[in-house]
């Protein structure tokens, strides 16, 4: 076997260290109190580690034991709750083009039967479409064409998409309770006819009659009369609107069926009024005549269809005056 010449390089390098080593004079031995001092210090410092280690040990098992009560405490309050049965909140009066319900079973179905709806469902319009809803503690409630509406409880709905209108009808008494939860804040009424618009961005409110409140980025109290756009945060901007006109057709589409067996033409002239928004004026003298002419049937048409049969049966004749709002009842013929 041939030698490796750094072998002998490496051998002589070791015997230099170890000679070197060997001529050094032997290390002093600390004295003992010195090295009691250091022992100590040492056994001082490891305690405080360690107590440190024990203290988080601790804390971790306090915190992991208080996570476990809390949770078992939820699941025990979520299996012990009561659980909120859905009640009814309206009845569909009326159902143009498709309308959707979206159920418990989160199944979206249409509807093809007038039905009660309850708290919890959802109900969706399509193009060309719209319901009206009797609100189960009074007033009448209409979803316009692509409309969204979830209904939360007997006071409280929420309004997805599109646009609803709401006649809290306060001449039967106190007005009725409702509340439009929007992503722009909470539209209250305070005895009034609205309507309320929500879009991605925006928020609009307009008031037939009344007031209305939103509670949202801003408080604000929308008048009669007036249009408010809401914007999140940004200061919100106020119209005056008509009570009457091309932004309030889709309502009368949707109006309540009307039983007027009992009544009288005048009561069918102020519930044609109230729909429309148009006020009712008479010629010569005949609004005494109204009030002795019988009305029958049920109406199931709009307002203005309502108008029209209603009048012709009876002798008399309409004109709209549409830039003051007026409808004005005559004499046919005449």
């Amino acid at each position: 076997m041939m030698k490796n010449p750094g072998d002998d390089a490496v051998r002589e390098n070791d015997q230099a260290i170890e000679d070197l080593l060997g001529r050094a004079a032997p290390r002093p031995t600390p004295p003992a109190d010195a090295m009691l001092k250091a022992k100590l210090a040492i056994q001082r410092d490891w305690q405080q580690v360690t107590r440190r280690r024990t203290s988080r040990r601790r804390m971790m098992l306090l915190a992991t034991a208080a996570t476990f009560v809390v949770a078992v405490a939820l699941v025990l309050n979520t299996l012990l709750a009561p659980v909120e049965q859905p009640v009814q909140v309206a009845t569909m009066d009326k159902a143009v083009g498709t309308v959707y319900m979206l159920g418990e079973k989160s199944v979206l179905s249409p509807v093809v039967d007038l039905a009660a709806v309850r708290s919890g469902e959802t109900i969706k319009t399509d193009w060309n479409a719209g319901v009206g809803l009797s609100w189960g503690n009074g007033g009448s409630l209409r979803l316009d064409q692509n409309t969204e509406v979830r209904f939360v409880s007997a006071d409280r709905i929420e309004l997805h998409r599109g646009r609803v209108y709401f006649d809290s009808m306060p001449e039967t008494g106190r007005p009725a309770r409702l509340t439009i939860a929007t992503h722009e804040g909470d539209v209250t009424h305070i005895g009034t006819r609205f309507m309320a618009a929500v879009d991605d961005t925006s928020l609009t409110v307009s008031v037939r009659d009344g007031k209305v409140r939103v509670d949202g980025y801003h408080r604000v109290t929308v008048n009669e009369g007036k249009r408010t756009q809401f914007f999140g945060a940004s200061r919100p901007r106020e119209f005056k609107i008509r009570a009457y006109g091309p932004d309030w057709h889709w309502v009368e589409m949707t109006a309540p069926v009307q039983a007027l067996n009992g009544k009288k033409l005048k009561d069918l002239l102020a519930w044609v009024a109230r729909e429309t928004g148009y006020r009712i004026e008479f010629n010569e003298g005949l609004e005494s005549v109204v009030d002795d002419v019988d009305v029958t049937g049920v109406v199931r048409d709009s307002p203005r269809e309502a108008l029209d049969i209603g009048l012709r049966v009876s002798a008399l004749d309409y004109s709209f005056d549409d830039e003051i709002g007026v409808i004005i009842i005559s004499h046919a013929g005449r």
